[in-house]
């Protein structure tokens, strides 16, 4: 599944503490 997060460090640690390893395209782009 693939969660449409914010581009905020925020979204990406809430997906972390819910101990969810999600690589999103927004991420890809920040790299």
């Amino acid at each position: 599944m693939v969660f449409r997060i914010e581009k905020t460090a925020s979204g990406i640690k809430a997906l972390k503490a819910a101990g969810v390893k999600v690589l999103t395209a927004e991420e890809i782009y920040r790299l």
